[in-house]
């Protein structure tokens, strides 16, 4: 019996049947990284042919990141439209106060307040620019830098 073994001497190594070496078993052969993202591929396309789709908790995670976006980005533009509308107001209440300090008080009479309206034609201010002209005359900037030292004392 020994001898005929050794009659057949077979190699191993070159027999296409074990080329892989190793385990057989299929289950085997991936590493557990391999193994646990095959399950989860299997897991996903099982649940797919069942019909189960996404599970009301993940349904609702993700809607509450959503809205939690959406909350984020309504703060931002409303503190934007807060700093726009303060820079606004600074500017108008800046330029109310120069002209009662330039040219005085708005007067309630009718006659007056047309000679009022030129003088502040004449200083330069406007509501549509965001600074006082530079063509003021020099009276005009000197009342402007007394009225600034005295609001910023």
């Amino acid at each position: 019996m020994v001898e005929e073994s050794s009659e057949i001497d077979y190699d191993l190594e070159k027999d296409p049947r074990n080329r892989r070496g190793g385990d057989k078993d299929s289950k085997k052969r991936f590493n557990k990284k391999e193994q646990s993202e095959r399950s989860d591929q299997m897991k996903k396309r099982d649940d797919q042919r069942n019909g189960a789709g996404m599970t009301a908790e993940e349904i609702k995670h993700e809607f509450d990141e959503v809205n939690q976006d959406y909350l984020k980005m309504l703060e931002k533009r409303k503190k934007a439209e807060e700093d726009v509308k303060k820079a606004e107001e600074k500017k108008n209440l800046f330029e109310k106060d120069l002209i009662d300090h330039v040219v005085g008080p708005e007067p309630k009479n009718e006659s007056k307040k047309k000679v009022y309206e030129e003088r502040i034609q004449n200083l330069g201010l406007k509501q549509n620019k965001k600074n006082i002209s530079s063509k003021m005359n020099s009276n005009q900037r000197a009342a402007l830098l007394n009225f600034m030292k005295q609001s910023f004392k």
